[in-house]
């Protein structure tokens, strides 16, 4: 399982994979373009599955992503 970390700016939902070497780095560049952690951590087998456990544990931060749609899934290397 991968533990991936969700980070929200307006219409933008990202996520990072906690367990990357780089998460601090891509971490502290999300909050330096403004977005700002939500809920906790999720772990999932992939980052679809993240994203459906997550928009489950927290409804209210993602109220109006459900309507859009609007996912950005950073690359797995």
């Amino acid at each position: 399982m991968t533990t991936f970390q969700f980070y929200k700016k307006q219409n933008a939902l990202v996520h990072v994979n906690v367990d990357k070497p780089a998460f601090n780095h891509e971490k502290q560049q999300l909050i330096a373009q403004g977005f700002e952690s939500v809920g906790g951590r999720v772990k999932a087998k992939t980052s679809y599955d993240a994203f459906n456990r997550f928009k489950a544990h927290y409804v209210d931060s993602v109220k109006h992503f459900t309507r859009t749609h609007y996912f950005i899934s950073t690359p797995q290397v």
